[in-house]
C-alpha cells in the first residue's frame, strides 16, 4: 500500500454498489484482517445502501472511514418523484421538489445518525 500511494482502500466484504433484493451482511472478520494489514490507510465501504445497520456500526468501529450510500438516496428520490407524479399529475417539477427533497433529507439524516456523524463538522 505504501508503494502505491493509495490513501483510501475499498475491498469487497459482502457488499456491492446498487440495490439488493435482501439485506446484505458484511464479512466483518475479513474487515478486521484488512484493518490489521493496513492500519494507516483509510478504508471505504463501497455499496453501503441496503447493508445491515449493525454491520455498518461495527464496520465503523473497526475502521471504515467512508461509506457510499448514493444508491439509497437516488432510489428514494426516484420513488418519491414517481409517487408525486402519479398522485398529483403535476407537470411543473419545481412544485414537486419540496416533498421529494424532504424524503431524501430523511434518508441523509438517518445515515448521519447511523454513522455517528451528527453534530460533527
Amino acid at each position: 500500500m505504501e508503494r502505491t500511494g493509495v490513501d483510501t482502500y475499498a475491498s469487497f466484504i459482502g457488499n456491492a454498489h446498487g440495490l439488493y433484493a435482501d439485506e446484505k451482511r458484511l464479512d466483518l472478520n475479513r474487515l478486521e484482517e484488512i484493518r490489521k494489514a493496513i492500519p494507516n490507510t483509510f478504508l471505504s465501504l463501497h455499496g453501503g445502501s441496503g447493508v445491515n445497520r449493525e454491520d455498518i456500526r461495527r464496520a465503523i468501529d473497526i475502521g471504515i472511514n467512508k461509506i457510499n450510500v448514493n444508491t439509497e438516496m437516488r432510489s428514494t428520490y426516484r420513488r418519491e418523484l414517481e409517487e408525486q407524479l402519479e398522485a398529483s399529475g403535476e407537470v411543473a417539477m419545481y412544485k414537486l421538489y419540496p416533498e421529494i427533497i424532504e424524503e431524501v433529507q430523511k434518508v441523509v439524516e438517518g445515515k448521519i445518525d447511523l454513522f455517528g456523524s451528527a453534530g460533527k463538522a
